[in-house]
């Protein structure tokens, strides 16, 4: 820390001056280097004979390092008579804890002087005679009491310096991280890859980054303070930003994250994704709006790309769907023709033809009918998508009943043990939820452990609020977890279709109904234990 720098040198200065002319004691500042800062009413007695005959100086030289070194030990001050017979006082100065510099007087005496001892300093140093005792007669004298009373000034005069000091340290901190901040502050407006501005009550500008500045057709920030929206290129859309502003200061209330257009320079229109909040003072009161601004027009078009492609995709998927529904009907009727006739080949003519034609028939038949049984899973996977729903509660306990109905023969055949739990009322349409659990429950039967009996447990649990979570578990053949998600496929198989009848379209199925309900579908499963579905639909509208 510069002492020079810290204090007020010169209203110092007049102070010590005005001292000095009042009680005749001598006055300086010195900074610990020994720079003397400031200098009053020095004796010359000193100035002129003992600091300038070079044995003389050496005994001054001695009493400042003594006084400094009193005062380095922590002395609140010290008085040191020197050698050459006058009496010295120092009082440390002291900022923030730091031993900066020196307050000093002195050159004065207690009592009367001993004029002997003088005469001969003056013989021994060769200093002329009547000039060094006219020199030594205006040394002042001062008793003790009153050497204790300046004592008191100066320790409150050097308390006052350090104050002052501190003070000057202390606001040149504060000046010097306000620069800092104010300048990180800048940096990160001017860089920040969005637009930044501010305003006053008036809606008038006060300044902004130099994006924003370009996008209002300026070079430089500095040009649009104090001009408003009506003096920049949207001007035509002004009364607009200036309604959002108002707004957002009378009540207090950011607006965050919405979408307007401004008009750029070259009269083009741009999308911007704006956010505008308060601006308050250090009472709280609005004293103008900030606002930044993003472009987003990219963003607006490729949203805009996406929805037509989106548009375009579902048109082609219904488009795609109505067809093969269309054909997979239209199939329908010339397959149960060749299947039909098939048979009656098969009834006519079994064991009258050679065992090669009856074998071609068998095939004909069997083909024909895993053919029908295909199309008429695409016919159902195609009509979820196609027809038109009508969803409502339904009670998911009667879908459950209705399929097992329909599985019955398959059920029966397998000596499968099916447990069906208490189940709510679901929204849905009532065939697609005997489809969805025809399908799973089948499949548990169709992929059962020989080796061990097989039960299928049908329950529910609540989920998340207006949502139930209806599960199928079974102890069948379990799936490897690789195939979790490619189960959902469609025309995906684990087996070989000459192991087990299918078609691949079932779990497929599953998943378009589960989604047309505004549900979820997923899976546990552990090879060689057992499946377990989970599915997740709405109990309220």
């Amino acid at each position: 820390m510069n002492l020079r720098d810290l204090l007020p040198l010169d209203d110092l200065r007049r102070l010590c001056e005005d001292f000095t002319a009042l009680t005749g004691a001598v006055t300086a500042v010195l900074d610990l280097e020994g720079n003397i800062l400031i200098a009053t009413g020095w004796q010359d007695i000193c100035t002129r004979f003992h600091r300038v005959n070079s044995e003389t100086a050496i005994r001054c030289r001695e009493s400042d390092t003594i006084l400094a070194a009193r005062l380095h030990s922590g002395e609140s001050y010290t008085v040191y008579k020197c050698g050459n017979g006058l009496v010295d006082v120092a009082v440390p100065i002291v900022v923030m804890g730091e031993h900066i510099g020196n307050f000093f007087t002195g050159q004065f005496f207690f009592e009367a002087p001993d004029i002997g001892y003088f005469q001969d300093q003056a013989r021994a140093f060769g200093f002329p005679s009547d000039a060094y005792l006219d020199a030594l007669s205006r040394v002042p004298i001062f008793s003790e009491a009153q050497v204790r009373a300046m004592m008191g000034f100066f320790t409150n005069l050097t308390h006052l310096i350090c104050q002052m000091g501190l003070t000057k340290a202390r606001q040149e901190i504060t000046n010097r991280d306000l620069r800092e901040s104010r300048h990180l502050l800048q940096t990160i407006i001017d860089s920040v890859p969005i637009r930044v501005f501010w305003k006053d009550t008036d809606l008038r500008y006060l300044g902004c980054n130099p994006q924003f500045a370009q996008d209002a057709g300026f070079a430089m920030p500095e040009e649009i303070i104090g001009r408003d929206d009506f003096q920049l290129v949207w001007a035509d859309r002004a009364e607009l930003y200036r309604e959002d502003d108002r707004v957002v200061m009378e009540s207090g209330i950011p607006k965050l994250f919405f979408d307007e257009q401004i008009r750029t320079r070259d009269g083009g229109v741009i999308w911007c994704r704006t956010s505008k909040i308060p601006l308050r003072d250090e009472t709280g009161e609005t004293i103008g709006v900030l606002g930044i601004f993003e472009d987003i027009t990219q963003h607006k078009l490729a949203e805009q790309m996406l929805m037509e492609k989106n548009t375009e995709l579902q048109r082609s998927n219904s488009d795609l769907e109505q067809f093969a529904y269309v054909s997979s009907h239209d199939l329908q009727t010339p397959l149960r023709n060749v299947i039909h006739f098939s048979q009656l080949l098969k009834r006519r003519y079994d064991g009258r033809l050679d065992a090669d034609a009856d074998e071609f028939i068998r095939f004909i038949i069997d083909s024909g009918t895993q053919m029908s049984r295909l199309i008429s899973d695409i016919l159902e996977y195609s009509r979820v998508a196609s027809q038109p729903r009508v969803l409502g509660p339904i009670p998911a306990g009667e879908a459950v009943a209705k399929a097992l109905q329909n599985l019955g023969t398959e059920i029966a055949a397998a000596g499968a043990d099916v447990r069906v739990a208490a189940l709510p009322d679901v929204i849905a349409e009532f065939s697609l939820l005997v489809s969805l659990f025809q399908n799973l429950i089948g499949n548990a039967v169709k992929y059962r452990d020989p080796a061990r009996p097989l039960v299928v447990s049908v329950g529910a649990e609540a989920a998340e609020p207006g949502h139930v979570r209806i599960s199928v578990a079974d102890t069948g053949i379990g799936i490897d977890p690789a195939y979790h998600e490619k189960i959902f496929e469609i025309f995906q198989r684990l087996v070989p279709a000459s192991a087990l009848d299918g078609t691949g379209i079932g779990l497929a199925l599953c998943r378009r109904i589960v989604h047309r309900l505004g549900g979820t579908i997923g899976l546990d499963s552990v090879v060689g234990v057992g499946t377990t579905f989970n599915v997740t639909l709405r109990t309220e509208p």
